[in-house]
């Protein structure tokens, strides 16, 4: 992944979530991990989301 690849995350509750400048993304066996960059903190961040709470998830190429 580069520095300009997005993911975009589907909750089960029909929240839609977007996150831009996705690195280190790592598909797991219950989570979904990575770091993108924070819009409104200005910030390099990590996020996990465990999979159950999640409908799907799209990520650029």
């Amino acid at each position: 992944m580069d520095e300009h690849t997005t993911l975009a995350i589907w909750m089960e509750s029909g929240k839609t979530l977007q996150f831009i400048d996705v690195t280190d993304f790592n598909d797991n066996a219950t989570t979904v991990e990575f770091s993108y960059f924070g819009q409104r903190s200005q910030e390099k961040r990590h996020a996990i989301f465990r999979k159950n709470m999640i409908a799907g998830y799209a990520v650029t190429e």
